[in-house]
């Protein structure tokens, strides 16, 4: 989501955007918990649901500031049907109508200037360790 952002914005990549964002679709979000927790424990890893709902959050483990965020997304991915964004001079696919998904997941500001704030209820109940200042 940051590089989609970034390339609205800017035209490259956020400085601050220091994760993976994966659209996983709705009909199997599900088998993050089913399927693929147990395998990322049983291999070491960390995974764990955002206070969302909507996202899973991967680590290498459980104090790793670096993360994979596994968001939940209901639309689909088509090839067939695809922008081609800037991203620091080069053109890369993103999805149709990317515009619109950006101001449906984010609101109407994405294109302000700001850091993400992550309150401090969060950071102190369910650390993301990416907290910016303010």
């Amino acid at each position: 989501d940051g590089v989609l952002l970034g390339s609205y914005k800017f035209g490259g990549m956020l400085d601050w955007d220091a994760d993976v964002d994966l659209h996983i679709h709705t009909e199997d979000f599900h088998r993050l918990e089913e399927v693929v927790q147990h395998r990322v424990k049983r291999d070491g890893h960390h995974l764990r649901k955002h206070v969302n709902n909507q996202s899973w959050l991967l680590q290498a483990n459980d104090h790793n500031y670096l993360l994979i965020e596994l968001n939940k997304r209901k639309e689909h991915w088509d090839s067939d049907r695809t922008w081609q964004v800037p991203i620091e001079g080069r053109l890369f696919p993103a999805m149709e109508d990317a515009h619109i998904n950006l101001s449906t997941w984010y609101g109407l500001s994405f294109f302000r200037h700001r850091l993400r704030h992550v309150p401090e209820w969060e950071e102190e109940h369910r650390p993301m360790f990416c907290a910016t200042p303010y």
